[in-house]
């Protein structure tokens, strides 16, 4: 199965802005991508019942000792990105130091263009500032990642 590459790039940016919001995240992108129902999802986690996880997630109160689990099972970090945004701070996955392809370079590209035109588009009360920070932290994590991939350039790990 697998993601179009649109929805892949949704995803890898998307920052939630409510902890109820990156719950129902990790559950739509389980479904979407790894085509996982809620049911897996909660047995992957260790939860013994979907009810309990739906309740989890309804009450957006999922005790921390599963969020690792949860995302695990999820394959994706929505609950870390939001926490993450919400204390001012930028996640970042950290890079292996390898040679960019053409295809990051224009993410890249991507992201900072979008973010410099939401910024215009603020300034001008066209856009939201809950629109205009999630493009400006995706350009951002964009431009960290580049950053710390220099950095391990020289240094570059090994594909296990």
């Amino acid at each position: 199965m697998g993601l179009n590459p649109r929805r892949r790039a949704y995803w890898k940016s998307y920052v939630p802005p409510t902890l109820k919001d990156a719950l129902y995240g990790c559950v739509e992108y389980a479904k979407e991508a790894l085509n996982l129902s809620v049911e897996r999802i909660a047995d992957l986690c260790g939860i013994n019942s979907r009810d309990t996880l739906y309740k989890y997630i309804s009450e957006a109160r999922l005790p921390v000792g599963l969020v690792l689990a949860f995302e695990g099972a999820c394959g994706i970090n929505l609950i870390s990105r939001w926490n993450a945004s919400a204390s001012g701070q930028l996640l970042l996955t950290i890079p292996k130091g390898k040679t960019a392809s053409p295809e990051d370079i224009h993410t890249l590209q991507a992201a900072l263009n979008a973010a410099v035109g939401d910024l215009l588009a603020f300034y001008r009360d066209e856009k939201s500032a809950d629109a205009v920070l999630a493009s400006v932290t995706a350009g951002l994590n964009e431009l960290a990642w580049h950053r710390a991939n220099v950095v391990k350039h020289n240094q570059p790990e090994l594909d296990l």
